[in-house]
């Protein structure tokens, strides 16, 4: 799974972020974690993360989510189990 963490704040911030996603899919799900700002979001992306109250993000074929804190492992091991629910077969 691709993942981006896209910050308006700053690159530090997101670099946190992904350091803390890492952490939530550990052992779990096999990611490949990138982060930025939300202007530079690549095209080849499975899912986008973003926090809530910053503008909203779209894209043409990933899931987009907000989060309440980009800097929360509780709330990204919750959406590790929610895409592991999604996407097993």
């Amino acid at each position: 799974m691709n993942v981006y963490i896209a910050c308006h704040s700053g690159f530090v911030t997101s670099a946190m972020a992904a350091k803390l996603f890492t952490q939530a899919s550990e052992g779990r799900l096999s990611c490949t974690i990138t982060h930025g700002t939300i202007q530079n979001i690549p095209n080849e992306v499975d899912l986008i993360l973003y926090q809530e109250g910053a503008t909203p993000v779209t894209h043409p074929t990933a899931r987009v989510r907000s989060v309440r804190q980009l800097l929360s492992l509780e709330e990204y091991r919750l959406l590790v189990e929610e895409w592991m629910d999604e996407h097993e077969t």
